[in-house]
Formats: structure tokens, sequence, C-alpha cells
């Protein structure tokens, strides 16, 4: 996947965080509500080739312009910094602990594992910790402001370790906060508890949730017909976004395909289920020499309406949720609804 250019990374800010200031270069200088002034470096995140790393990770180059061959710098005092990096291949943003890259060598990069990513697309949140002890947060762009909002309160405290990998996880949006212990034996014990809850619990709500969804939607993917017993529930706010629920107006009928393109932003469903295509990502796809079966699986499918769950335009209260739903996700995807007049 081609990096992404930074006019279009200052547009994904933007359209993540609608009433933020956000000026184009390296830094990006950001004026947020609530937070205040604040600088921002960005960069794409792409998939790891080289046989020096683990096949399933993938990186983002801190290299800034005019470097060249020499050591590189990220100016982190004064003001909140953060270190983002945007993965188009999941739609997620990607955050680091800026302070630990303050200074770095010539093509130096920082990592994130992809089960990671995938998490992040699936559930809007997803924290990791490396083995050098670096905290990483992948997150659906609703979820930008939460954490740039938390790694203000975790700099400014200097939580490491454990200790912010368990804060991260305790404070994942749409989830009840766990408390903290002191302890930091304790610390990893309850965090560990607390991730087997919530997988548990997790696992537990897809299987109900799909169920659920399959009823509406005749156990056919809406997009394209296809049952076989694969078809999942596809929450279109995700699990760990606020206002995301399991009610049955946040849920769509999909094949694993059409799933992971909806997650991705490939395409979103105007309020009156058109389908519309994302045509940045499609083109993304085709630049990378990795769009075979596009236009089966996507582009053919282009304005057609999508199969109604049986509660649409028959329950008016449903069918006004549902379409509140697909405004959000069309928000998220970048896609202008409002100016193709739907």
């Amino acid at each position: 996947m081609p990096a992404v250019l930074p006019a279009v990374l200052v547009e994904k800010l933007q359209d993540a965080m609608p009433a933020a200031s956000v000026s184009t270069g390296d830094p990006m200088e950001a004026r947020i509500p609530r937070l205040g002034n604040a600088r921002i470096y960005l960069r794409t995140v792409t998939h790891v080739k080289t046989t020096k790393r683990p096949e399933d990770e993938y990186k983002m180059q801190l290299m800034r312009r005019g470097q060249g061959r020499r050591r590189g710098h990220l100016t982190v005092s004064g003001r909140p910094t953060f270190l983002l990096g945007y993965a188009p291949d999941f739609s997620v943003f990607v955050g680091w602990e800026a302070r630990r890259h303050a200074t770095f060598g010539f093509s130096a990069t920082v990592q994130i594992k992809e089960a990671t990513l995938e998490e992040a697309r699936r559930t809007g949140w997803a924290v990791e910790r490396a083995r050098n002890d670096e905290v990483r947060v992948a997150f659906n762009p609703a979820n930008l402001f939460h954490y740039l909002e938390l790694t203000i309160q975790a700099d400014r405290v200097r939580k490491s370790g454990v200790f912010r990998e368990a804060f991260f996880v305790f404070h994942t949006p749409n989830q009840r906060p766990a408390s903290m212990p002191k302890n930091k034996t304790d610390v990893q014990a309850e965090l560990n508890k607390v991730r087997g809850e919530r997988l548990v619990r997790r696992i537990e709500r897809d299987r109900k949730f799909s169920g659920e969804i399959n009823k509406q939607f005749g156990f056919a993917c809406a997009i394209c017909g296809t049952q076989l017993k694969i078809v999942d529930g596809a929450h279109i706010i995700p699990v760990n976004v606020q206002g995301s629920t399991d009610r049955i107006w946040n849920g769509l009928a999909l094949c694993p395909n059409h799933h992971r393109l909806f997650d991705t932003f490939a395409f979103t469903i105007a309020p009156d289920l058109t389908i519309k295509l994302q045509m940045q990502t499609i083109e993304r796809l085709q630049k990378s020499k990795r769009n075979g079966g596009v236009k089966a699986a996507l582009i053919k499918f282009g304005d057609q309406r999508l199969r109604p769950p049986s509660f649409f335009q028959r329950d008016r209260m449903l069918t006004r949720k549902m379409q509140d739903a697909l405004r959000w996700h069309a928000k998220y995807s970048g896609h202008r609804l409002e100016a193709a007049g739907v």
C-alpha cells in the first residue's frame, strides 16, 4: 500500500475532529477544543516487507523531510505531542509514545502487530505493549479525541509499561472503566482478568448479535446475497465507539468480504440504503496492485440499493435510528453524502 499523501492525512485528522483546526506540515499544528494547542507527527502505516522483522508486523517510518542520513529528532516539549500513524489497510489510527522517539537514526521505524490493527478495525479500540514496554494503541477515527485526551493524562503522570497499558485498556471507549491497582503485580493480574472477561463477553455478544441481525436480513449478505452460513452481523458503529449498541438498528448482515470492506470504509451506505463506493480506497488498492476482484466485490454494487432489513420502513423509530448510524459511518469514511444531496 503506497503512502497516503500528507494532504489526505490532514483530511483524515480533520474528519475525525471536525471542531479542531489542523495545519499542514511536519509536525502538524492543531488547536483542539478542550485540549488546547498540540503538535502531531503523522505518517502512513504500511506492511513490513523485510526478513528482519516478523511477517505479522506493520511499520511507520519516522524519517523527516530533509533529514538525509543524519539522526532525526521529534520536538516533544512545550505542549502535548502525539506520534500518530494512519493504517489505510484497516482505516484506523495508531498512537505511539512520542517521547520514546525524540531522537532516532536514519530510516528508523516504529511497529505494531497486525492483530492489533485487526482488532481495532473490528471493535474500534485495541492496545498492545511491546517487549521494550512501549504501549501502542490502534483506534477508529471516532476515538481519536479519546486517545489524545488519555495520552495527555498518561504523559502528565509519566505512566509507562504495564501501568500505561492498563490505563488505556481500562479506559476503552464504551466500556465500564476498571480501577487501577497500585502494585505492579496486581495491575498485571487485573489487566489479564479484564482482557479475559471482555473477550468472553464479546464472543457471546457477537454470537447473539449475528443471530439477531441475520434474522432481519434473511440469513443473506445485504450486499451480494451470499448465504452459506458464513454471514456475520456487522456493527455499523463499532463496539468500542460511543453510541454503539447491539440493537438490531446498528447491524448489517454481511459476508466476510463485505464485512471487511465495510469496516475499512471501502464503501458506505446512504440513509436510503444506496451503496456508495469510497473511490479513494479503491484508487489506493489499484496503485498498490492489490485490486484483484474489485469489480466483482465492489464496483458492480456501486449506487445499488442494499437489501433492507425486515424492519426498514415498517418501524419508523428503528428505521430512523439505523439511518442515523449510517450517517455516522459515512462521516468517518470521509464520504460526503450531504454533498451528494442524500
